[in-house]
């Protein structure tokens, strides 16, 4: 993007249109290439913070599960119940915004310019 902020304009002719569709062949090849990994990289982030909560989620489960048992009070019972829905309420939102992000990972591609760039050696060199 340098470049092309840092150009200027030449008179040159233009290749074939077959090259820039050829350029477009072969661009459309690395996107896809790029974008299943993409996927698969974010597939796995997202596994590995599934599995994360998960684990988090089944400890707080086990400690509210125990506050709950130990709760003689009908009030505290109420309340731990009460934290005990939550919790499990928080788990499934959470998850849900992991299927929604794993869902959604995508590599956007559009052209920036269409052109012959001219490069020419530098009076710094």
């Amino acid at each position: 993007m340098t470049l092309l902020a840092n150009s200027a304009p030449v008179e040159v002719p233009l290749p074939d249109p077959a090259v820039f569709d050829e350029l477009d062949a072969r661009n459309h090849a690395l996107w896809a290439a790029a974008r299943l990994e993409h996927v698969s990289e974010n597939s796995e982030l997202v596994g590995f913070r599934r599995e994360s909560l998960r684990t988090s989620h089944a400890a707080r489960l086990a400690i509210l599960c125990e506050q709950l048992a130990a709760a003689s009070n009908e009030k505290i019972r109420r309340m731990r119940q009460s934290q005990l829905d939550n919790a499990v309420a928080d788990f499934a939102r959470h998850m849900a915004e992991l299927d929604i992000a794993e869902a959604q990972v995508d590599i956007h591609a559009q052209p920036v310019a269409y052109g012959v760039m001219v490069v020419e050696r530098g009076t710094n060199e």
